[in-house]
């Protein structure tokens, strides 16, 4: 949210988003939590304003917000409307909460029922984004066959690609696969990962929506 060094700053920005400026609506609209406060709801109103306005990362939030049940009610299908909303304008992140939601099916009951397939095509999405979460759960996947057929020459691949981007339980996974295979498979998802590297850092350049909702 706002971090208010004085409440000259926090002031500012209020002033700033009452005359319409749409990033400063957007930033107030980042103190939304689930403390169930009234500076989190007016928050939440906020990310509306900016959301309807179309800015990519308040649309984003706002459906984390629904998703995680931060100044609102947790809905699922509303936060599928506003993260897909999101993702359709370049938000990578947007990808993974997609993919989260169809994976483990948490949303059955809003009407978003479990999509194995649909979760893989969005966390591939995030991952070619460079999203190190994304990058994990489609080397999971690949391994498990969730949502897409076994293939451990791949989730070698992307395994590897979220452990050098730092996501420690990629690790655990890709030391219990290599059991899995041969040398050859192994050797051949190498170069599949430094393929896979390429990829990533060239569409990171071409995308500079890049927002984290944690």
């Amino acid at each position: 949210g706002v971090k208010k060094d004085g409440k000259i700053g926090y002031a500012w920005y209020g002033r700033a988003a009452s005359k319409g400026h749409l990033e400063s609506q957007y930033v107030l609209g980042l103190s939304a939590s689930d403390d169930g406060s009234e500076e989190s709801k007016r928050a939440l109103e906020w990310l509306y304003k900016a959301a309807n306005q179309k800015h990519v990362k308040a649309m984003g939030y706002l459906g984390a917000c629904h998703m995680r049940g931060y100044s609102v009610d947790r809905d699922y299908k509303k936060a599928v409307y506003w993260l897909k909303l999101a993702a359709r304008h370049g938000d990578s992140q947007c990808h993974v909460l997609l993919g989260e939601i169809y994976r483990w099916g948490r949303g059955a009951s809003d009407g978003v029922p479990r999509d194995l397939s649909l979760a893989f095509d969005y966390y591939k999405k995030g991952a070619l984004a460079g999203q190190e979460m994304a990058q994990f759960a489609v080397g999971d996947m690949l391994g498990k066959g969730e949502g897409t057929p076994a293939d451990f020459v791949k989730a070698y691949a992307w395994l590897s690609v979220a452990k050098t981007n730092g996501h420690v339980v990629a690790s655990e996974n890709l030391g219990y696969l290599v059991t899995l295979m041969s040398k050859e498979q192994i050797a051949v998802g190498q170069v599949l990962a430094g393929e896979l590297f390429a990829e990533i850092k060239n569409n990171q350049s071409d995308n500079p929506v890049n927002q984290r909702f944690d």
